[in-house]
């Protein structure tokens, strides 16, 4: 929680305190109403002074935000009795009102801690990173989940990628579109539209649309999960970006929690794409989690097409196919595995608990044939995708194809994302694991870096036989 976005519940709790003190005073020494806040006015000009300062204070450093209604309601009372006092009137309730304040100053605080506005962690690399958002269509292929089945499938897609060295640098928003995303995420699930309507104002550290470094970009192809969506692990983004990577991400429309697109369209997930396990007999769902992940895969394969025949201007003449990887997230870590098997280009693959239990048996009997590393929370090690993922690094491992499991204990499977960093009361809210979600994505973020390097740059040590230093993660040995 910064500093600029508690400016005005701290003025407001000094302020409240005073006035609260003064009231306890008059009352004790039986003072008239006109007293020192009163005749002569210095204390109670003072403390309006310092309201209407920290209120400005607020709105021109920081910005509005919902945390801050209780604070700002009690506020406004508060001012009133100072004015009163300042005028040399009688002012009622004082004490009251001093009382509300502290309880509005307090409450505001909580939520700004619970839910503050955040600017993401900078990325390490030497680059600084910008991003670009397009929309790609894939005339060949029919959508099969939403409201209009039969369309072609279209994409909103964003990439990070190195920005040129005299390229500006602001800062751009976490969640594009973010009016719309609050709309129907906040619907979707069950909350009040203001408990996430601070995340517009959530910042990483890319800028929009600036040139990108005049330099072939190797290429990461970065996949959510179920109900995710393409900012999810913006961190890694930046991260990989910084560092010298192309990364691209798309929302997967109908399995992305929301779906924003630029002209303002929006389109939340479609529960039948993958119905709840138990509600259908298993025929059904194994039929339509395959369905899902090859899907995913497909819009993977779209995304290899659209960088080798339009590219976006701002990374055109840059991108380098030649090396290649693909990494995802639980069903995005499936599709990673199945699309990086069907394309010849594709170098390594990285699984943050891969669900590859719906990749086609084809797939699975004989491996991607390319190295895999594959990082596990606690939570998803005992689930039955665990025996296959076992036995897919087993069939690599047989091949003589580089391969890797990495256990991160006291995690949960949302700890890949973002969820638990955007606020430090995920854990008390059951959003992420004992293990700090910031240990997990720094994790992540250092073995994910160190086997791209190694095994489609060529470059550094392997991870499989030097493991980075991280503060969590176990490389566990071959069974």
């Amino acid at each position: 929680m910064a500093l600029l976005d508690v400016v005005l519940p701290v003025a407001a709790l000094v302020v409240a305190l005073a006035a609260l003190r003064s009231a306890r005073r008059r009352r004790r020494l039986r003072m008239p109403a006109r007293g020192p806040m009163g005749t002569r006015a210095r204390g109670a000009t003072v403390g309006l002074a310092a309201l209407v300062a920290a209120t400005l204070a607020q709105l021109v450093l920081s910005g509005w935000r919902w945390q801050l209604v209780p604070v700002t309601a009690a506020a406004l009372l508060l001012a009133t009795v100072l004015l009163a006092r300042a005028l040399g009137r009688p002012a009622f309730l004082a004490g009251t009102v001093a009382t509300l304040t502290l309880v509005g100053a307090v409450v505001s605080l909580a939520l700004s801690w619970a839910l503050p506005v955040r600017v993401l962690d900078p990325p390490p690399g030497p680059a600084a990173v910008g991003t670009t958002t397009l929309v790609v269509r894939d005339a060949g292929r029919a959508e099969q989940y939403g409201p209009s089945p039969g369309d072609p499938r279209e994409l909103v897609v964003q990439l990070w990628y190195p920005a040129a060295p005299d390229a500006p640098v602001a800062r751009g928003a976490l969640i594009p579109q973010a009016s719309a995303f609050v709309d129907l995420g906040a619907a979707e699930l069950g909350l009040p539209r203001f408990a996430l309507g601070h995340l517009g104002q959530v910042r990483g550290h890319a800028t929009p649309d600036v040139p990108a470094v005049d330099a072939p970009l190797p290429v990461v192809l970065l996949a959510h999960g179920w109900t995710g969506f393409r900012t999810i692990q913006s961190d890694l983004a930046e991260r990989l970006a910084s560092e010298g990577w192309l990364v691209v991400a798309a929302d997967h429309r109908y399995g992305a929690l929301v779906t924003t697109f630029p002209d303002g369209r929006a389109d939340v997930f479609d529960p039948d794409a993958l119905p709840e396990f138990g509600t259908v007999d298993d025929a059904t769902y194994t039929r339509a989690s395959r369905t899902l992940v090859a899907t995913f895969a497909d819009d993977l394969g779209l995304l290899v097409r659209t960088l080798e025949q339009a590219p976006p201007d701002v990374v055109a003449g840059r991108v380098d196919l030649d090396r290649l990887a693909m990494i995802g997230h639980s069903t995005g870590g499936g599709a990673a595995v199945a699309a990086c098997a069907a394309e010849p280009r594709c170098d390594a693959i990285v699984g943050f608990d891969p669900w590859v239990e719906p990749v086609a048996p084809a797939v699975l009997r004989s491996g991607p044939d390319r190295p895999l590393l594959s990082l596990r929370t606690e939570d998803w090690v005992g689930r039955p995708n665990e025996t296959v993922l076992t036995d897919l690094h087993a069939t690599l491992r047989a091949a003589d194809v580089p391969e890797g499991r990495v256990r991160i204990d006291g995690a949960l499977h949302r700890d890949f994302t973002l969820i638990g960093a955007l606020s430090p009361a995920a854990p008390l809210l059951g959003l992420s694991g004992d293990t700090p979600s910031a240990d997990t994505r720094t994790a992540t973020a250092a073995w994910t870096s160190r086997f791209l390097d190694h095994h489609v740059r060529g470059s550094g040590p392997d991870p499989l036989a030097d493991p980075p230093a991280a503060p969590v993660g176990v490389l566990e040995p071959a069974p």
